[in-house]
């Protein structure tokens, strides 16, 4: 019998199929039912043409297959990318599509719609490297939308696009990439009393409230969840750019700041602050245990409860809860030291919390750090209470008390110095972070003034 008969040809097929399937990380079980190789000649074939590979050693994945639709909808660039790829199964002829209804063309175990599977993926490889969907996650996309009972596909209201769809989540009539702008217009609604367009409320979600005065929004991007602090009609000066440079400002003393960014949306400033109480999971988001300061000082928020917000009572009660109380408490102190130094008035109890992670409890990283200019240069206050002379943002009142931050005066007067000296240069570092010189201006009072420097209370 010759090579060239039509069962030899099959057979060297199914073995190139197989070898592409091999470079392409699938899983034993999926090579199998498109090609009908055994396991044991699948893992031969592996050994062979693959292990001892010098440029590139192909990974072999145990477990499996995924099956978990949410992992299209973690953020928008993944489900932008997805879209892609239900475009290109119908292109190579793998789906076909009718009025956004899609129809499966494919047969498992046919090598010709193994071999379009192959090429789809790797025409989605061009426009993506590194990828971030594997192919394992392509052949289940394929296989979702045949069923057609969890995911399809829809065009979006604002730019006609082709985009993947959850069915069964409340629908949604934009793409991610459509959905952002529109934010800045309910924010600017609500704001002045408006109705809310029914294509805005349609988008946004019920969830616990995120506190403040000023418009917020959880937003997903790049695989993780963002608050989103958007501008406001009013406001005299960019409070975005100035929040996230003194975010910067406050890592660069030392402290432990949250992950922040600005993105331009809408033609306006946006703050992007990182949900650090949030992390990325297969099935979606896990949630670590989060407490406010207020639960932390047993207090509330009306003026009965203010004598309890305290600096040294929350130092006291970080010795109680945080799995490591000697360094949480120091920098807490940097904290105080930091808002004195910026005049962050707004650090009420609510602005401190701490955070469950796999070891115990330990603070969380600081945020909401916003500089507050003032006339004043006699006394400045804090929301809280510092030391023995109460709120005041002085050196001497930051001293009083600073063995209860595990600080003995010597060290708490580095601690002071070290961030002053990096204090002293945050015009440079403002305009660093592109916040422009009149808003600059606008905020030069807030930064060290005189009361700050003050080693003894005033007589009388």
């Amino acid at each position: 019998m010759r090579v060239s008969d039509d069962r030899y040809t099959r057979d060297r097929e199914r073995l190139d199929l197989a070898l592409r399937l091999i470079h392409h990380e699938a899983r034993t079980f999926t090579i199998r039912q498109w090609t009908g190789l055994s396991d044991d000649r699948i893992r031969k074939l592996y050994r062979s043409y693959c292990m001892d590979q010098a440029a590139r050693r192909v990974a072999r994945h145990r477990g499996k297959s995924p099956r978990q639709c949410a992992f299209f909808f973690k953020n928008a660039e993944l489900n932008f990318q997805a879209s892609q790829l239900a475009s290109l199964f119908v292109v190579c002829g793998l789906l076909r599509g009718s009025d956004l209804e899609l129809e499966s063309l494919y047969r498992v175990g046919s090598l010709e719609s193994g071999t379009l599977l192959c090429q789809a993926y790797e025409a989605y490889l061009e426009f993506h490297a590194p990828a971030s969907i594997s192919f394992e996650h392509a052949w289940f996309l394929l296989t979702a939308l045949s069923r057609r009972d969890e995911l399809g596909v829809a065009r979006c209201n604002a730019c006609g696009g082709v985009r993947l769809r959850d069915l069964l989540a409340k629908r949604r009539l934009a793409c991610g990439t459509c959905e952002s702008p529109d934010f800045n217009a309910a924010a600017e609604a609500i704001e002045e009393g408006k109705r809310i367009p029914a294509r805005i409320l349609e988008q946004l979600e019920p969830s616990t409230s995120m506190g403040g005065a000023r418009p917020k929004a959880t937003l997903e991007d790049g695989n993780r969840l963002w608050i989103g602090k958007f501008p406001e009609k009013a406001d005299r000066c960019n409070l975005q750019r100035i929040e996230y440079a003194t975010i910067e400002l406050a890592r660069r003393c030392g402290i432990a700041a949250c992950n922040a960014r600005i993105e331009p949306i809408g033609g306006r400033d946006v703050l992007m602050v990182e949900r650090f109480d949030r992390a990325p999971t297969d099935g979606g988001y896990l949630r670590f245990g989060f407490v406010s300061g207020l639960t932390l000082l047993d207090c509330d928020e009306d003026y009965l409860d203010r004598e309890r917000w305290s600096y040294p009572l929350l130092a006291d009660e970080l010795r109680r809860w945080s799995e490591k109380p000697d360094e949480d408490r120091i920098e807490l102190f940097r904290r105080i030291v930091f808002n004195a130094a910026v005049t962050n008035n707004d650090d009420h109890p609510r602005n401190h919390a701490v955070r469950r992670t796999a070891r115990g409890w330990r603070l969380t990283p600081a945020y909401d750090l916003v500089p507050a200019p003032m006339v004043s240069l006699e006394r400045r206050d804090l929301a809280m209470a510092i030391g023995t002379y109460g709120r005041t943002a002085s050196v001497y009142n930051l001293l009083s008390q600073c063995e209860r931050f595990r600080l003995t005066v010597e060290a708490a007067r580095r601690e002071i110095n070290k961030i002053v000296a990096i204090v002293r240069a945050w015009r440079d570092h403002f305009q660093a972070h592109s916040v422009s010189t009149k808003d600059t201006d606008y905020i030069a009072s807030a930064f060290l003034p005189e009361c700050f420097f003050f080693e003894k209370p005033p007589e009388g």
